[in-house]
Formats: structure tokens, C-alpha cells, sequence
């Protein structure tokens, strides 16, 4: 909180791998700058969706600040959102999720789409996120921290929240550790697998963990950008196949708890990368495969 209250940080990057904790921690930003009530606003939008724009985001924070933008142009709409942000009041804006695609390609700009970042009035502080430590750096972020995937005994701990005593069971306790080890010290595959194998057969724990093995012996691999470097993406778990009939669960109650951070859209963002969760769950689903988590109501 203390980088929050320095007048001269204005941008805060978030860095990690998909599924790692990125949104929980700017969650918890938010709330606690709200208890200690550093800003007069907090507005929060969701950039994971490809389908997103400059416009696009200018409206979403818009509609947040109850701002009727003007005019037909970006620049035009980009000098309304300036004005407003500038009228003097604290405002802490979160930025969830800049892609390579939105930064590279489609030019994402904090001044171009009307955020202060300069001057003696600099409106409001922004915290962003992104996988790549390189994409914080190009949006100008002067702190940056690093998210980790939590350690053997954190992941362990968590899980077994989510799985109950289930995983005690002398005939899947064993199971239930290799499968914790390949969920990469992921909080969302933790949390997401460990309540859907909840209770479910030695049968159920077995086909998941080997389908897990097998995506990871084929991880998916993403760029840190400018840099040459790659870094593992996270756990691949192509889990579609034969399930047992008797042995199921719902798919919209892994919905739900995602849906439990509170975004109503960050489901797509999150599995953009993260196919492993649904896939997970569609291994022991009655459910198709095909659940579209961007239309339904999380």
C-alpha cells in the first residue's frame, strides 16, 4: 500500500503467469485502498478479451465514472475521458490483463485513450496486469511485482481446502499429491480441480491425473516479448476423452467459482491461456465441452 500512497508512482505493473494470482492481488489492492480510503473512485476493466479495443475501453470506463462520452473519434472521446479524470478527485484505475496484442497491435496508449499519466495533475494512478514482466515496462510502469506460483506446501494447503478430506483417503491420498505437483503451483487449477475431483472415485482421481501428465508432456509455451526468451504458460491438461457416467459434475459449478472474483467477465481472460481448467472439468462432466464462460452470468 505504501507504492499507492507514493506521489511519484502513478503506474503499478502486475506480472505473472496465467492463473497464478494476478487478479486476486489487484482485488485485494482495491479493497484495502478503499478501507483506507486513498481515492474517490475505483474503477476496474477487463482487457482479456481479443475483441477488445481502445474504444471499447474508453467506454468501459465511462460507464464506470457515469461519463457520457463525446464525440465520434477516439481523440475526441479520449479529451472527455481527460477531463473528467482530471476534475481534482483521486481515482485508482485497474487495467486487468494487457495483452502483447493490445499493446503491439493495437496500440495501447494510456494518454491516447484520454488517462492522465503527466503533468502536475497526473488524475489518477493506474494499476495494471499482464503476463509479461516486458509489457508492464512498455506501458510505462515505474513498480513492478512479480507474482510467483505459490511453493509445494502453499499449493498442497490450498488444494486440499478446495478437495476436503477426500484427499486423506488412503486410496487417493498419493494420487491427490501428484496431481497438486501438476497444477504448477497455480491458485485458479488448484482451486478450480481440486473442487470438481471433490469427493469423486479412485477411478475419476486416476484418469485425471494421467490426463494431466499427458498435456503437460506437451506444455504450451509463450514469448516474453522483445526478449527471445519463453516461458511456460502453464499446464496444457487436454482432458477430453471417455468419462464415467456415474462419476460427474456439472460444468457451471466451475463457472461459479470463478466467478467468485468478482469480475463478471474475467472467465475469458483466464481461460484464454488457461484451457487446462475447463478441460479438467470437461473430463468429468456430463456437460459438453463447448460452455461459452464470456455469455453466461458468473
Amino acid at each position: 500500500m505504501e507504492t499507492l500512497k507514493n506521489d511519484e508512482i502513478n503506474i503499478i505493473g502486475i506480472c505473472g503467469m496465467s492463473g497464478v494470482g494476478k487478479i486476486t492481488m489487484m482485488k485485494q489492492i482495491a479493497v484495502e485502498a478503499q478501507k483506507e480510503n486513498l481515492f474517490d473512485e475505483i474503477v476496474i476493466v477487463v482487457l482479456g478479451s481479443r475483441s477488445t479495443s481502445l474504444s471499447n475501453i474508453q467506454c468501459q470506463i465511462a460507464d464506470q465514472l457515469g461519463l457520457k462520452l463525446e464525440g465520434e473519434t477516439l481523440i475526441e472521446r479520449a479529451a472527455c475521458l481527460n477531463r473528467r479524470l482530471e476534475n481534482g478527485k483521486r481515482i485508482l484505475l485497474a487495467l486487468d490483463e494487457v495483452s502483447e496484442e493490445l499493446l503491439f497491435y493495437q496500440g495501447l496508449d494510456l494518454e491516447a485513450i484520454g488517462i492522465p499519466i503527466q503533468g502536475e495533475n497526473r488524475g489518477c494512478k493506474v494499476v495494471l496486469t499482464s503476463k509479461e514482466d516486458v509489457i508492464c515496462s512498455q506501458m510505462g510502469a515505474q513498480k513492478k511485482i512479480q507474482v510467483k506460483p505459490l511453493t509445494k506446501e502453499e499449493a498442497w494447503h490450498l488444494f486440499k481446502e478446495m478437495a476436503g478430506d477426500s484427499v486423506d483417503a488412503p486410496d487417493i491420498r498419493s494420487i491427490a499429491k501428484q496431481v497438486v505437483t501438476e497444477c504448477l503451483g497455480l491458485p485458479l487449477a488448484l482451486r478450480a480441480i481440486g473442487r470438481v475431483l471433490k469427493n469423486k472415485s479412485n477411478f475419476v482421481w486416476t484418469d485425471a491425473l494421467k490426463r494431466l501428465r499427458a498435456g503437460n508432456q506437451q506444455p504450451e509455451f509463450v514469448a516474453e516479448v522483445g526478449t527471445g526468451k519463453e516461458e511456460r504458460a502453464g499446464p496444457h491438461l487436454r482432458l477430453n476423452g471417455d468419462k464415467d457416467e456415474n462419476e460427474s459434475v456439472k460444468m457451471h459449478d466451475i463457472a461459479h467459482e470463478v466467478g467468485r472474483t468478482g469480475y463478471e467477465n474475467i472467465a475469458s481472460s483466464i481461460f484464454g491461456d488457461l484451457h487446462c481448467v475447463a478441460a479438467v472439468i470437461t473430463s468429468v462432466c456430463e456437460e459438453p465441452a463447448y460452455f461459452d464462460l464470456v455469455s453466461s452470468k458468473l
